[in-house]
């Protein structure tokens, strides 16, 4: 007796492939190959859902027309990044310019730094206990630890938060009648240097880093909290903040400013400070207590959420040009601070700065030529 089999017609089902798929520190990432017709935004939408039916975090981004690159994290490297002690022994030890000033560390273990030669003002926010204070600590130990250490400019409307950098700063503003006066002594200072970059022929003193160390070196101006020193300093203070992220990359004058409140009404005309977040090309963002603060530090255009950042990794940050990729500032103590400080005191006040781009002079008494 013979049985024969019949069999239904096949139906071939199209399924995403997956490609080039690799063990990164934070877990496993492929390459997904879309199915036709479905664009990979679409796919990242799914994103949530993914991560609920596996039970772990996914990370989808679109990557080109057909494919998108996943994450799946078996673990959170950022977890443990080097202690603060490690972090300083490490810029104590290691080379480092103003056009890498390390300040964090990614998930996958590779450095993150600033390059103040590209760009060269950084606007930096997050809510209240996001770690803002602790990624202010690490830029400045950067700063102040590179071969040509920078200047110090600190404006702290709170008193209370760069404190223990007022060793090594050559001009603090903490009372409210002081803040604007600081920030134009600044403007004064860029503009002395402007004024040597003339009498010297001189487009950039970046690219003269002879001329800048005679000037005394590059000035970086801390600005602890936007929205306290808008309200403090008014207008004045506001527009000469403007002037100096306009005009102070080429004469070696950098910003850092720093906020709690990501609002975009601090950018306004009524404060003087509607080009300010036009000039400040390098943009990281902490922990934000809603999707649009993340917008207004990241831009408009941001795949990135800051605040889809996790609570528990307080320090943790999103930056423009990076991704939806986390990094994480390390955390600094007292103590550690107070040894970078003890190395590095300052010696000159800003209008010493000043005073040199209006007349420097060689030890023989004759003004420096080009």
């Amino acid at each position: 007796m013979s049985i024969e089999k019949s069999f239904p017609d096949r139906v071939e089902v199209a399924v995403p492939r997956l490609m080039n798929i690799e063990s990164t520190p934070p877990g496993v990432s492929a390459e997904v190959v879309c199915l036709p017709g479905i664009a990979p935004d679409e796919v990242c939408g799914k994103a949530k859902r993914l991560s609920s039916a596996l039970r772990m975090p996914v990370r989808l981004e679109s990557k080109s027309p057909h494919t998108c690159a996943m994450t799946l994290f078996f673990r959170s490297p950022l977890e443990n990044i080097a202690s603060g002690t490690e972090w300083v022994t490490r810029l104590f030890e290691g080379a480092h310019t103003l056009s890498g000033l390390p300040y964090g560390q990614d998930e996958y273990g590779r450095l993150v730094a600033a390059d103040f030669t590209i760009l060269p003002h950084m606007l930096l926010g997050g809510r209240t206990g996001a770690g803002k204070s602790a990624a202010v600590n690490a830029l400045l130990t950067a700063a102040i630890t590179a071969s040509m250490p920078c200047g110090l400019v600190l404006i702290d409307p709170k008193r209370v938060e760069l404190r223990p950098w007022r060793r090594a700063a050559c001009r603090v503003a903490t009372e409210p009648d002081d803040l604007a006066i600081a920030m134009s002594e600044a403007q004064m200072t860029m503009r002395a240097r402007y004024e040597f970059m003339e009498r010297h022929e001189v487009r950039n003193l970046i690219e003269q880093p002879e001329h800048l160390e005679a000037l005394g070196g590059p000035i970086l101006i801390v600005v602890d909290e936007l929205t306290e020193f808008l309200t403090l300093a008014g207008k004045q203070g506001g527009t000469a903040l403007s002037s100096i992220a306009q005009l102070g990359r080429a004469c070696g004058v950098f910003l850092v400013i720093a906020t709690q409140n990501p609002r975009a009404e601090l950018f306004s005309k009524s404060t003087g400070t509607e080009t300010l977040r036009a000039n400040l090309p390098s943009r990281v963002a902490l922990a934000t207590a809603t999707a649009d603060d993340s917008r207004v530090i990241l831009g408009s255009g941001s795949e990135a959420d800051a605040s889809t950042i996790p609570p528990s990794l307080p320090g943790a940050f999103l930056r423009s040009g990076g991704g939806r990729a986390l990094a994480r500032v390390p955390y600094l103590s007292d103590r550690d601070i107070e040894k970078v400080v003890a190395a590095h005191p300052c010696q000159v006040t800003l209008i010493d700065l000043q005073d040199l781009a209006a007349a420097p002079k060689t030890q023989e008494g004759n003004e420096h030529v080009s």
